[in-house]
């Protein structure tokens, strides 16, 4: 862990942890930076893909994400709106119908951590898996199906699904909604600042654990108010163990 803020009691037990996608399980890079740049030869004839890659937070020559990248934190519709503003409503409209034609497949990428074991783990102690992504459903799915995990996911809300988009507390409180949990008895992980960190606190989550997995460092992360800061996802039942009373009798298993 690379980072704990002190707690002066042990919060009330956790029964859910809710995971952000992209950058948190999820390799980015690896996954979104041929898309992105499928996306700009797509628009070439309408803005030099230099551009386009500036606005959307991408550097093409290291293949990576910028910490305030719009491509990776916002849903489809507010990038459109970007666009649509930037340049024409044609822009965002060829943005769009990109996106319908990309296959599901083009989203399944390589995951940071196996997630079975780390689905499994949580489950085993009591916990629910929850997912909030600013992706549209159709490869936020497509993503969890390939690595074995969609059954393993109680509740989600993806990009597409109509709610204000992260950092809105709105969809973490619906998945809090569905599954009957209190949010002080919820954790929060992701790898943006702005968006993930900002969403969990919003909602008054009990814990709030960022990852430099993905575009935002640790020190950003912990700026923005991170309860916690690990470097992957297979280090939050630890912090979850170590900030929540105990749940079941394994609990304080390591």
């Amino acid at each position: 862990m690379l980072c704990s803020r002190s707690i002066r009691a042990v919060l009330r037990p956790c029964r859910l942890v809710v995971f952000d996608k992209d950058g948190t399980l999820l390799d980015d890079a690896k996954t979104w930076a041929p898309v992105i740049e499928q996306l700009g030869a797509r628009l070439a004839s309408r803005v030099e893909p230099a551009q386009l890659y500036e606005l959307l937070g991408y550097e093409p020559r290291t293949q990576h994400f910028g910490s305030r990248s719009v491509f990776m934190t916002a849903t489809n519709n507010e990038i459109a709106e970007i666009l649509a503003a930037k340049f024409d409503a044609e822009m965002a409209t060829e943005f769009r119908r990109f996106f319908r034609e990309l296959p599901p497949s083009a989203g399944c990428g390589a995951a940071l951590t196996p997630l079975r074991p780390l689905f499994e783990d949580l489950r085993a102690a009591g916990v629910l898996v929850g997912m909030l992504t600013s992706d549209d459903r159709v490869f936020a799915e497509a993503f969890l199906k390939h690595h074995g995990v969609l059954h393993l996911v109680s509740a989600s809300v993806c990009g597409d699904d109509g709610l204000a988009p992260k950092p809105s507390a709105e969809p973490l409180m619906k998945i809090c909604e569905r599954l009957g949990v209190d949010p002080q008895e919820a954790a929060m992980v992701g790898d943006s600042a702005d968006r993930d960190i900002g969403a969990g606190l919003a909602a008054n989550f009990g814990s709030v654990i960022g990852v430099t997995s993905g575009i935002s460092p640790a020190d950003e992360l912990a700026s923005a108010g991170a309860h916690a800061v690990v470097s992957n996802v297979s280090e939050v039942l630890g912090v979850v163990r170590r900030r929540h009373a105990a749940l079941t009798a394994t609990w304080a298993s390591p």
